[in-house]
């Protein structure tokens, strides 16, 4: 994900969306600041998966909007740890996907950190449960170095042993057009008390590293998407 690759690849029309979003996110919280009931919290969740792990922390803010206050914006930052063993990761851009090129770097062991901001929607059913759903939107990501072995049917000259790093820019663009790490969840909420609050529902995950090398197809990106059963707790500040 990165710089010289990076930039061929995005198109223009998820980008432009995304900016529209952003815009719209902004022009919400100026609003939300000048008087919406406000709830301020820390988060940690796990995400669980056949032979990888996401762990996250993050401080939120969500604020209760309409009549009754039961539809709910926000926004945070949010550090998240992924970590697996033997994981496959293909080809990221979409300018290759939409081709159906699909590369393999298996690596082993792969870890990444990333810290990003993210925006969360969701509905209060009533004053225990409620529903929400939080994607990163952007940040950095970092990590050791890991090697493991590439494969192109296409063009095998690359086939082997190759090393990488996690993608350092995180930023959603939309689907295959996003570069880097990024989380999201969906989750379903209970209030234990005015404090705790419990959540359990689906992370969605992708990871990324970058070879030190351009492989085949002239791409150095490849893309790990996760699908993950997520638990977490919340305190409420």
């Amino acid at each position: 994900t990165y710089p010289c690759v990076a930039s061929r690849h995005l198109t223009s029309k998820p980008a432009y969306r995304m900016k529209k979003l952003l815009f719209t996110c902004l022009l919400a919280g100026v609003y939300l600041n000048a008087g919406a009931q406000t709830v301020n919290a820390l988060r940690l969740t796990g995400g669980f998966g056949s032979g990888e792990i996401a762990l996250s922390v993050d401080g939120n803010r969500l604020h209760q909007l309409g009549k009754n206050d039961k539809f709910l914006l926000g926004y945070g930052v949010r550090f998240t740890h992924f970590g697996g063993g033997t994981v496959n990761y293909l080809t990221a851009p979409a300018s290759l996907t939409t081709e159906g090129i699909s590369d393999t770097l298996v690596l082993g062991s792969p870890r990444v950190y990333s810290l990003n901001a993210f925006v969360q929607l969701g509905y209060q059913f009533n004053a225990k449960w409620s529903a929400t759903f939080d994607i990163d939107v952007v940040g950095a990501s970092f990590g050791a170095e890991r090697s493991g072995i590439f494969g192109s049917t296409e063009d095998p000259r690359f086939n082997g042993l190759q090393s990488g790093s996690p993608t350092t820019l995180n930023l959603l663009l939309v689907g295959d057009n996003d570069i880097g790490s990024l989380n999201s969840n969906f989750s379903l909420r209970y209030l234990v008390d005015e404090k705790w609050q419990l959540q359990a529902g689906y992370q969605f995950l992708f990871t990324e590293f970058s070879t030190n090398a351009v492989l085949a197809n002239d791409n150095d990106r490849f893309r790990r998407k996760s699908g993950l059963l997520m638990l977490g707790v919340q305190y409420r500040l």
